[in-house]
């Protein structure tokens, strides 16, 4: 086994050096120092926008999660052929997604509690993604060590969370069904009361649930440094990049889910995950945004982030049920789309990646 040590050559890398090493491999650093300089005073200062009252922090950290879910749409409808392709899908399924959000409570609820525990897997696969892109550029097989990558990118989100402070932060969300009444699902009666249960039980449970976490993590690792082993005999050649960006990921992830509140564990997380997808998408998907912008560098760059970030303030601070339900909408439109929009481009030479 070898590591590719040429640290400055363009070709390992998907935009350039300074450019990855910046916006993907050590963003999640500079989210942690961005985390911890936004619990000074000026940025808990509690403001009003429409009808929320927050502190400054949360409307721009929360801004910019909802901005990066809004900017899909450069993968999806300013694409041409990509929403030929996948017309229905881009149009018809969040439209009817969002009316069942406004006709059901219990849609609505579902939707909440699914979207908090898929955030975790979607982000997880960004990373995954990133491995896929650098092993390939690196000059590996991108689906040799896939599901070594594909579980130690897993585990390094899922781990934190419940083996952690904020296990039962997440696990909160079932509270939500304390508002519903009963479904009746095929004959079988389903109350909003035993969903709500969930919470407390997974209190009873915590101590299980951690230690059980952290074997199964020291399981992933083990099997993740086999799996080196074993291609070693290939000529499987490391990527410093994907490295670096498993450890800084790691650092960020345990940092923000292990040791904090969870509006901060939130803050880190979100914010590194939300600032790689912006400049993903600002290498991937340079035609359709310049489609959309036909201006030249700076008014385009400047359009690209300032009116996704202001669309996603409304969507925070506008406090309504149509506004909370196109909220979820977007986000699981995001997960799903991106998801299998990494699928249809193993043919333009991304082989082997997952959702961003």
């Amino acid at each position: 086994m070898s590591t590719n040590t040429d640290f400055w050559g363009k070709d390992l890398y998907l935009k350039s050096p300074i450019y990855d090493w910046f916006w993907f491999i050590l963003s999640p650093l500079w989210a942690v120092a961005i985390g911890w300089i936004m619990t000074a005073w000026l940025f808990q200062k509690t403001v009003t926008i429409f009808h929320t009252t927050e502190t400054t922090a949360f409307f721009i950290y929360m801004s910019i999660t909802q901005a990066h879910l809004l900017i899909t749409a450069f993968r999806t409808h300013a694409n041409s052929e990509l929403l030929e392709r996948y017309f229905w899908r881009f149009t018809l399924v969040p439209i009817v997604l969002f009316f069942a959000a406004l006709s059901s409570s219990w849609m609505f609820t579902a939707m909440f509690v699914v979207m908090v525990f898929w955030d975790l897997y979607h982000s997880s696969m960004q990373i995954f993604g990133f491995a896929r892109i650098y092993d390939r550029k690196a000059g590996n097989d991108p689906n040799e060590g896939r599901l070594a990558d594909f579980l130690l990118c897993f585990m390094m989100y899922v781990g934190p969370v419940f083996a952690g402070a904020l296990f039962l932060s997440h696990v909160a969300a079932f509270d939500s069904f304390n508002d519903v009444s009963h479904l009746d699902l095929f004959g079988i009666l389903i109350t909003g009361e035993q969903l709500a249960r969930v919470p407390d039980a997974a209190r009873s449970y915590q101590s299980e649930v951690r230690w059980a976490m952290i074997a199964v993590s020291l399981a992933v690792v083990a099997y993740y440094f086999w799996t080196l082993h074993r291609l070693s005999a290939k000529g499987y050649k490391i990527p410093i990049a994907k490295v670096a960006m498993f450890l800084t990921t790691a650092v960020g992830c345990v940092t923000a889910w292990g040791f904090n509140s969870f509006a901060m564990g939130y803050l880190i997380a979100n914010l590194f995950h939300a600032v790689q997808y912006f400049a993903l998408l600002w290498v991937l998907e340079d035609k359709s945004i310049a489609r959309v912008f036909n201006f030249s560098f700076l008014p385009k760059l400047a359009l690209y982030l300032t009116i996704p970030l202001c669309f996603g303030l409304v969507l925070v601070a506008y406090d309504s049920l149509e506004m909370k339900a196109l909220l979820m909408v977007c986000a699981f439109m995001h997960f799903w789309w991106d998801g299998f929009i990494w699928s249809a481009r193993t043919s333009s030479g991304y082989s082997g990646q997952a959702s961003g």
